[in-house]
């Protein structure tokens, strides 16, 4: 496991099921938009039983850096929407939990350490993602 930090800031405007913002990992940050295709409420139940390349349709994600748009392959989708999904559901049970007479807006940032899969570092160390990490231990010809 690789110990690094996340951040992840979302905004929505209230009746929509789009969402942006960003997500910093490892030192890197990407814009991202994320929009449901299905009522959010219904969207666990729509994507149940699903392949990820379905799921993908019901949760699209357009990633940035800058002004270029990164393809994603399956395995990267996944690691972003397990990495961006969570604060747009969290913004929609906030509002549930208030009744809905919150602002039009929602923003929210929320983070912290995360220990990544030797997998994860893997995908994000791609030149594409440029993330870059560094080795827990010392080499074998260091004896310092």
């Amino acid at each position: 496991m690789m110990h690094t930090d996340l951040l992840v800031t979302a905004f929505n405007r209230r009746g929509t099921a789009r969402f942006e913002g960003e997500v910093s990992i490892a030192g890197k940050t990407f814009s991202y938009i994320l929009e449901f295709q299905v009522p959010i409420y219904e969207y666990m139940a729509a994507a149940q039983g699903k392949t990820v390349e379905q799921i993908r349709q019901i949760v699209p994600i357009i990633l940035r850096q800058g002004e270029e748009t990164i393809p994603l392959t399956d395995r990267e989708w996944k690691l972003f929407y397990y990495t961006i999904t969570p604060s747009a559901i969290n913004i929609c049970n906030l509002r549930f939990m208030v009744g809905d007479h919150s602002t039009n807006h929602a923003n929210l940032r929320e983070g912290g350490p995360i220990d990544l899969t030797p997998e994860a570092c893997k995908i994000l160390a791609q030149p594409k993602f440029g993330c870059q990490f560094l080795e827990d231990t010392p080499s074998a010809g260091n004896t310092n």
